[in-house]
């Protein structure tokens, strides 16, 4: 399938951690959802295996990491002649390689914030996957809404029947809609003979696919389209057919001696900024976001070789926020202090690691380490004061290869959850009062401190953590209240009755 000239929003996953393997499954273009149909070239699963291009050989690993669970494949300014795309050498399904194609990683960039926005239901509860959505309620869909309460205010609302919607099945076969408010770029021929001319490496790379790697270093900053970062979603296409005046800036500039600048007119620069990727347009001055937050904390326990999903690291800093006192469990009692430290090491103002009964934080939240996935009999007392969530980090197989990393703060975190207020759909609140009236019906009531925390884990964990209702009321009731009724001495037997949903 052809896809030059084109930008595709595409689902990112790391499937093999431990030779860190990255692949992608294109989702939706400007024109509209890609089906099955549209991917069978690539496969049974529709992936295509991300390569490492020569130009980032040694921060491929952290950059794909940082992108989270979407990015963009933007071969807007690709030509067939390149091989962005090209058939992958290694491809053996028998030895576990199913992905038929590969994609250059210089094509797969973080996704802009004005490009393309989820539309979640408000009955569903999913959290959005872009850092700027639409919420829809019955037949009305308005936004754009910020995560993790930005400053992002309502600005218009969408009609239901809007033909910029699109239904798309992602690859855990559910469905998630986006909004996509710009056309597909109409111009590709003008890009297809200029690349020859400012990439004269491209036609041997093309012949030679061994040498595919080497793909000439301009590439990626040409495979980026013009927009303005403050301007309506339609305005950055628009823009982006920026290459037709170009022949005129030599002629301009021509009293200067331009070297060969036809690829940097003057005002590509800061129109390319728009979509160049969040940590490098962010301020020294801006505060990490939530998700970016969750993202080292992965990246850390990873690199520590502990087995780690995106969405654990989200609940961890969301515990970390909403309990004064958090239990981790590990492998083993070492393997648990080593992801105690861990954490430590990138909140170091807000987070401590606790290791005899009757140590105080002094403020912050404390962390408390074990073997088991129930309350240490030396933490007993402690645990009566102020009953914790227990949250069980797996060990991998690794060796562990720790960086150091500039430490961050959960306050601008704490700030913005605080301001977003606590809503639940009628079955979470359902469940927290019919569980709770059970539970105080067997005689062992939780406690007030206990609710307070639960309530606000339920309240943003499918808002932050990528998660639904359900799966947060799950986890809820395996970090809180299990631990909790073992704790008052109930049988699992009887646990499972009182529990049940």
């Amino acid at each position: 399938m052809e896809w030059t000239g084109q930008m595709i929003l595409a689902y990112l996953e790391e499937d093999d951690t431990r030779r860190v393997l990255f692949r992608t499954r294109p989702l939706v273009s400007a024109a509209g959802a890609l089906t099955p149909e549209n991917l069978e070239d690539f496969g049974q699963e529709g992936y295509l295996r991300i390569a490492p291009d020569k130009q980032e050989q040694h921060s491929f690993k952290e950059r794909m990491r940082g992108l989270g669970p979407l990015c963009l494949i933007n071969l807007l300014e690709a030509t067939p002649a390149m091989g962005k795309i090209r058939p992958n050498k290694n491809y053996a399904p028998g030895r576990g390689e199913v992905n038929r194609f590969i994609v250059y990683s210089d094509t797969v960039q973080a996704l802009p914030d004005d490009l393309v926005y989820e539309v979640v239901s408000e009955e569903r509860g999913l959290a959005p996957l872009t850092r700027k959505y639409f919420l829809r309620t019955g037949g009305r869909i308005a936004g754009p809404f910020c995560q993790s309460g930005a400053n992002c205010p309502v600005s218009h609302s969408l009609p239901p029947d809007c033909d910029r919607l699109f239904l798309v099945e992602m690859p855990d076969r559910t469905n998630r809609m986006f909004y996509w408010p710009q056309e597909q770029p109409a111009r590709k021929a003008p890009a297809e003979p200029e690349a020859p001319a400012k990439e004269p490496a491209a036609s041997p790379a093309a012949q030679e696919p061994a040498a595919s790697p080497a793909v000439p270093a301009p590439a990626p900053a040409a495979a980026v389209p013009a927009a303005s970062p403050a301007a309506p979603a339609p305005a950055p296409l628009s823009r982006a057919e920026a290459p037709a005046p170009r022949p005129a800036a030599p002629a301009e500039a021509a009293a200067q001696k331009p070297a060969a600048p036809a690829e940097t007119p003057a005002p590509a620069p800061a129109a390319r900024a728009a979509y160049a990727p969040p940590a490098s347009a962010r301020t020294a001055q801006e505060p990490p976001t939530f998700r970016e937050l969750a993202v080292q904390v992965k990246e850390s326990l990873t690199e520590a070789g502990f087995n780690i999903t995106l969405t654990q690291a989200s609940e961890l800093v969301l515990l970390c926020v909403c309990a004064p006192r958090v239990q981790l469990t590990g492998s083993c009692l070492a393997d648990a202090h080593l992801a105690a430290r861990t954490i430590c090491s990138l909140f170091p103002e807000d987070v401590v690691v606790l290791s005899r009964e009757g140590e105080h934080g002094n403020g912050r939240t404390r962390l408390y380490c074990s073997d088991e996935p129930t309350v240490p009999q030396d933490g007993m007392r402690s645990y009566l004061e102020s009953p914790w969530p227990v949250c069980c980090i797996l060990s991998g197989d690794a060796w562990p290869s720790i960086t150091r990393r500039t430490p961050q703060k959960l306050t601008a975190v704490r700030s913005s959850l605080s301001a977003l207020g606590r809503e639940y759909p009628p079955q979470v609140r359902a469940w927290m009062d019919e569980v709770s009236a059970r539970i105080r019906k067997a005689g062992f009531p939780l406690p007030l401190q206990m609710r307070e925390s639960i309530a606000a884990y339920l309240a943003f964990a499918p808002r932050l953590c990528g998660i639904s209702h359900d799966d947060a009321l799950r986890a809820a009731t395996r970090m809180w209240v299990l631990p909790w009724l073992r704790f008052s001495g109930i049988r699992d037997g009887e646990i499972l009755e009182l529990v049940r949903a």
